[in-house]
């Protein structure tokens, strides 16, 4: 639901400034508040700009939450909810090209660990680590203010190892994930 709620207002905001007349992004505010939707996850980025805004250094955060129902009928598995909880860390590097324009293309890579906490089964997940090489444009819709999108390549990998209560029985995979990936829509705020 907030998916839809961030695009509607990102679009409203940029609708009704993009008829302003030139606005120049600044290069005195070196510091960014960024929050992104993403197909799966919803992060937080702070980033700090350095070289005439050419640069900059990310430390991103993020949270979110996997519901779902085991509805498995064998006998050694009993229905009952699952819930994974993960919280995301990570660090990155952005290049930033034409600082000067209202429209700022930019490539960016970041490394980024999420936790996984898995409710009531008897799992034991390693961290999840991902890595990203993005590319896009932000286009600033007020003098510190810009809407942003991006699309790149994900690369990740994690293991698990559960145990069936009713058995004692042990499995373990490992999992690797490569592919593209979009950023819907990111908001950005210079201070």
């Amino acid at each position: 639901m907030i998916k839809p709620l961030l695009v509607a207002a990102a679009m409203t905001l940029a609708a009704t400034t993009l008829s302003a007349a030139d606005v120049t992004p600044p290069t005195d505010k070196p510091n960014v508040l960024a929050f992104s939707v993403a197909s799966q996850n919803y992060d937080i980025e702070y980033r700090h700009m350095f070289a005439d805004s050419k640069l900059a250094v990310i430390a991103i955060a993020g949270y979110y939450e996997v519901k779902f129902r085991n509805t498995q009928t064998a006998p050694n598995f009993n229905s009952q909810d699952i819930t994974n909880r993960f919280v995301d860390l990570g660090l990155g590097l952005r290049n930033n090209f034409r600082t000067g324009e209202q429209l700022r293309p930019f490539l960016q890579l970041d490394v980024h660990r999420s936790t996984q906490d898995t409710s009531s089964v008897d799992c034991q997940a390693s961290p999840i680590w991902g890595y990203n090489a993005t590319g896009g444009a932000e286009y600033f819709v007020g003098k510190q203010v810009s809407i942003e999108g991006s699309a790149g390549l994900h690369y990740g990998r994690t293991s698990e190892g559960c145990t069936n209560p009713n058995t004692g029985q042990s499995v373990s995979q490992k999992a690797t994930t490569f592919g593209t990936f979009r950023s819907v829509v990111g908001i950005n705020f210079y201070f």
